[in-house]
């Protein structure tokens, strides 16, 4: 399975920004000037349409004088090499140059874009795309890199799909796909359309024309990085991917997702998967989202996937759940790792399904094939800790482990295991569980019941990371109460070591 590192991705971004060749060639475009120049540093350009047409080469730049707008469409239909990439971003002083696309589909709708890079913009004011990127033949997309931008208002056409919204990549024809993505650093907000990041496998028409999940492998983008990027005000999704392999979300913040006030296509979470495999959910934070029916949860692993890992992040005063596992349409969604999350008062519907802080459901002959879930804070303050579905029967589960353990669960409710605990074939122990207005009984051997687990800044659900809050303080009936969980990571939430006792504590605070 892929693993995040600071090292690897290092290596990633230092290998995807080599210098241009010594052919390459930068040209220059300010929309204020009041006639079209060579596109020089002295005589620039000063339309986009001019910039669409340009048979750029690798290692070209396009450079946009910041503090000046261009409205229109950028239409951008060249390619760069793996050694040596298109650059389009800005010259000078002042703000990041705009490019507003006054009504036109898509502000910049970049058509098999391999090896181009796109940065330090701000795209605006489109009818159905900020950013569009796209494919017309059947070749992997490779090496995209869309950097340090900002993608707002687009809001011109009708809701018809997911396929809209803010920044999308998503191949245009059947038998393409993207590999090799890298989305750093944008900014997306205000949009009716649906997403506001959204990275899809190969095009596929119709709302059921999904393979099935041994056939859909060949046809994910693969090796996606969407990281430290910021989503808010969407009408659906924040930040998911649909279709892909090899997929890092991590850094993210999502908040005002799922704002759509009646429910037309699809029902929307803050970041999450479909159909994907190997992904790692990583270090972020989702608050504050929505939806105009089911879910409106922080993170989603979702039905046709495998290998998802949920660690690190951070989800408070959502709809919904903080974490889900689905399963559906007669397939598993195998090896699902949920560790290390600090989930505060989630839930914030109050009643109906998903308002438990983990949420598990299956449906249409779907399973659930191995979950793990150990090493989290959780304080439910709607229905408990773990649910389930009170449309259908209990979820369908595989061969693989159902673990809960090291969970430090502290409960507003007196539900504190939640209605869907007993639902869920887990193997429990090691956790502590606190009722804060009564006493709680249990029957885990070696887990902790209604004892103050003596935490700093209890209750904390504010926007921002915890830094001391949800830590164990000296005395806490948490230290060293844990078990050792094979292939656990070192370090818990705050970046301690794990252990740093007699064994691993409970929670997602390691105490010294």
């Amino acid at each position: 399975m892929f693993r995040f590192g600071r090292l690897a991705l290092i290596a990633f971004l230092s290998a995807a920004l080599l210098p241009a060749g010594a052919s390459a060639a930068t040209y220059y475009v300010d929309c204020s000037r009041g006639s079209n120049g060579n596109g020089s540093a002295t005589n620039p350009w000063n339309a986009l349409a001019t910039v669409s047409n340009r048979p750029f080469a690798p290692g070209d730049t396009v450079l946009f004088q910041r503090g000046t707008t261009c409205n229109g469409a950028l239409l951008f239909r060249r390619a760069g090499t793996a050694a040596s990439r298109i650059t389009i971003g800005a010259t000078g002083a002042g703000a990041a140059p705009i490019i507003n696309g006054a009504g036109n589909a898509a502000a910049v709708r970049l058509t098999n874009p391999s090896y181009v890079t796109v940065q330090d913009l701000e795209i605006a004011n489109s009818a159905r795309y900020g950013l569009f990127a796209t494919s017309s033949t059947t070749a992997t997309v490779n090496g995209l890199q869309l950097r340090n931008l900002v993608v707002h208002d687009v809001t011109g056409s009708a809701m018809d799909g997911k396929a809209t919204g803010l920044v999308l990549v998503m191949p245009g024809v059947s038998g393409s796909r993207f590999n090799d993505v890298l989305i750093e650093g944008v900014t997306a907000y205000d949009t009716s359309l649906w997403a506001g990041i959204l990275v899809h496998g190969e095009y596929l028409t119709g709302d059921r024309q999904w393979a099935r999940h041994a056939q859909e492998l060949a046809r994910r983008s693969t090796n996606i990085m969407i990281l430290d990027c910021t989503v808010h005000d969407t009408q659906g999704d924040g930040i998911a991917t649909y279709m892909a392999s090899h997929v890092v979300m991590a850094g993210n913040v999502v908040y005002r997702s799922g704002m759509q006030p009646i429910q037309t296509i699809a029902t929307p979470n803050a970041i999450w998967s479909w159909a994907s495999n190997d992904v790692l959910v990583h270090g972020n934070e989702a608050y504050d989202n929505h939806s105009p029916g089911a879910d409106g949860g922080a993170f989603d692993i979702d039905y046709y996937s495998a290998d998802t890992t949920v660690q690190y992040n951070y989800a408070h005063d959502n709809q919904a759940y903080c974490v889900a596992v689905f399963g559906a349409e007669r397939t598993s969604t195998v090896n699902s790792i949920i560790r290390y999350n600090v989930c505060a008062n989630n839930g914030r519907m109050g009643s109906g399904d998903g308002a438990e802080e983990i949420y598990f459901a299956t449906w249409n002959s779907g399973r659930i094939d191995g979950a793990r879930v150990y090493n989290n804070t959780v304080y439910p303050t709607a229905r408990g800790a773990v649910g389930t579905p009170s449309w259908a029967p209990k979820p369908s589960f595989g061969t693989l482990p159902l673990l809960f353990e090291n969970n430090l669960v502290v409960s507003a409710v007196a539900d504190v295991l939640g209605s869907g605990m007993a639902n869920v074939p887990f193997q429990r122990d090691y956790n502590l569980y606190r009722y804060t207005a009564g006493a709680i009984v249990g029957d885990e051997p070696h887990s902790v019941y209604g004892l103050d687990p003596l935490v700093s800044g209890f209750g904390y659900h504010d926007i921002g990371r915890p830094v001391t809050e949800w830590t164990l303080l000296p005395g806490s009936p948490a230290i060293d109460r844990g078990t050792v969980i094979a292939g656990a990571p070192t370090t818990d939430f705050y970046g301690n070591d794990v252990p740093r006792g007699l064994a691993p504590d409970i929670g997602a605070h390691e105490a010294q």
